[in-house]
């Protein structure tokens, strides 16, 4: 009998090893867009990202806990990761946030962990990599050191195209040594010198202002085809977080920029500056930045920062992102959004309901009972995203349709009601986000 019970232990353990390491099923081709919209071997699709900054890091002193991590992270569907390739201050480390999270381009093995980092996220947990390859330029302190990194990044590439969703030269160049004219022509330069080294998306970074007119003086003339934006943050409290909606919005008809976009640091989860964990806001956020044009997405949290290093703790961070009280919840809701939005979703047409249109699809009794509400079509399908709702109001159909309200945080929806021109439906004040989904007759 104790043989029988050992085998039956050994078997047992033996399954959920091989269950653990089979390796998620990911994604292929390499990433490239259509207009708005990204596009692999398997068609247009939306994004999401994760921040997950300390990952070379963690590959090369705490793989077991990064693979956790990465666990977690394919398991919330999760598309891919975004790194960074250089950060943190040689000698005295006193004054770096970064000095137990250091990522060092001197390192004798560098150039095989950002290989093997990107191989093994791949082949183990199905997730792409988007290497920010500078988060600061003090191992790198000239041009010549910084070109030479990005040659580096350049060969590693090769043979691993399809593991890559993309490539940005500088997190926050305008603070992390890239700033003024000088820094912009580097940017540029160097964005130059690693197109003609991979056929992967490449982005220069994020403008200081998260406006048109920034991100068009900084990109324009440059070889860059994808636009990474660090859009606005701003608390619960007091509906102030609303007005950041308005933010990807102002990017719909933003020209002499690249049509590809990713919202590279949205609030989220233990962000900086203010934070939010409330699912369906973040979900709606998500949906009018898809529909803006924006096509990425990124889940930004606390535990993606530097993953329990000494910085964060101090702010009362979390470590891993299993940690997360709401993590699961947030993930669940987005994706319930994914499987309710077509891959071209960033490609449909864009009306604001509240602005009173002659071509809108739908009027709103009472526009002061919300802070907007954004729409977007492809006949016959539309999508509306109802946000910062505050008393109940009722949608006016202006067109035959049929139409579906659905809740962001848990998916549930109402059954269809079919509409004919004037017909109405009623918004209920809460929760104060609504998708309204449904069709054109």
């Amino acid at each position: 009998m104790r043989g029988i019970v050992l085998a039956l232990v050994v078997l047992l353990t033996t399954s959920a090893a091989a269950s653990a390491q089979t390796p998620a099923r990911p994604r292929h081709g390499v990433v490239h867009g259509d207009r708005h919209a990204f596009v692999d071997a398997g068609g247009a699709f939306l994004p999401r990202g994760a921040t997950m900054f300390w990952a070379l890091w963690g590959y090369q002193h705490d793989r077991a806990r990064l693979g956790r991590n990465l666990a977690t992270l394919r398991g919330w569907g999760i598309d891919y990761i975004r790194v960074l390739g250089v950060v943190g201050t040689p000698g005295d480390r006193s004054a770096d946030s970064w000095a137990d999270r250091q990522a060092d381009p001197s390192a004798a093995t560098y150039d095989q962990d950002i290989a093997g980092l990107t191989d093994w996220a791949y082949r183990e947990y199905g997730l792409r990599v988007q290497w920010t390859i500078f988060g600061g330029v003090e191992f790198t302190p000239t041009p010549e050191l910084r070109r030479e990194v990005v040659e580096r990044f350049g060969t590693m590439t090769r043979g691993r195209e399809e593991k890559i969703f993309a490539f940005e030269i500088a997190n926050e160049g305008w603070q992390n040594g890239f700033d003024d004219e000088q820094g912009r022509v580097e940017l540029h330069a160097l964005a130059l010198l690693l197109k003609t080294r991979s056929p992967n998306l490449v982005a220069l970074s994020a403008p200081q202002q998260s406006t048109c007119g920034a991100a068009q003086a900084l990109y324009r003339g440059s070889a860059a085809d994808l636009l990474t934006l660090h859009l606005p943050r701003a608390p619960m409290e007091k509906g102030a977080i609303w007005s950041t909606f308005r933010d990807p919005w102002g990017f719909r008809d933003c020209a002499g920029i690249p049509a590809l976009a990713s919202s590279n640091e949205p609030i989220g989860p233990e962000s900086s500056v203010a934070s939010a964990d409330d699912p369906a806001v973040l979900t709606a956020l998500a949906a009018v930045t898809y529909g803006s044009g924006v096509g990425a997405f990124v889940f930004h949290t606390g535990p993606g920062v530097r993953g329990g290093g000494a910085a964060d703790l101090a702010r009362a961070r979390h470590a891993n992102l299993w940690e997360l009280p709401v993590g699961g919840r947030i993930a669940t809701a987005l994706s319930a959004l994914i499987r309710v939005l077509p891959g071209d979703f960033s490609n449909w047409q864009k009306q604001d309901a509240l602005a009173g249109g002659d071509a809108d699809m739908f009027s709103v009794t009472e526009p002061t009972a919300l802070a907007g509400m954004y729409c977007f079509s492809k006949a016959p399908s539309f999508v509306c995203v109802a946000f910062g709702i505050a008393r109940p109001f009722q949608v006016v159909s202006r067109r035959a349709l049929s139409v579906t309200l659905r809740q962001l945080a848990n998916g549930s929806n109402t059954a269809a009601k079919r509409l004919l021109p004037g017909g109405r439906v009623a918004v209920p004040a809460k929760p104060a986000v609504r998708l309204l989904t449904g069709r054109f007759e």
